[in-house]
């Protein structure tokens, strides 16, 4: 299947199959450039064994410049946490979610300390 000049093939939305489960990893998780870089050395060593095809060598270095630019993004932007936004129209300066995966961590959050 040819992909539009604009797409990229290494999208694994794109490559995905119907149905198949993915998982989305931001720049803004403090963790997420650690995982990055630690899935293209596993697959960089599976690459190795022979138990990955040679073709993913270019997976693995598009994964690494990933993390590298993650890693660089989140220290330009964690101090001004572009992801929160203030509530408009209001005199606090009380962060609300800006979306809904914000939600999930305030409910997390809120569920937590009604636990203790």
């Amino acid at each position: 299947m040819a992909l539009p000049e604009d797409q990229d093939p290494m999208d694994c939305y794109l490559r995905a199959l119907p149905g198949e489960p993915k998982f989305t990893l931001l720049a803004r998780d403090e963790s997420a450039a650690h995982w990055v870089r630690q899935w293209a050395y596993e697959r960089s060593r599976a690459i190795s064994r022979g138990e990955a095809p040679e073709s993913d060598r270019e997976v693995v270095a598009n994964a690494q410049k990933i993390a590298k630019d993650m890693a660089a993004w989140r220290a330009e932007n964690v101090a001004e946490k572009p992801w929160r936004r203030l509530n408009v129209g209001t005199t606090t300066e009380t962060p609300a979610p800006a979306q809904a995966s914000d939600n999930w961590f305030y409910n997390a959050k809120m569920a937590r300390r009604q636990a203790l």
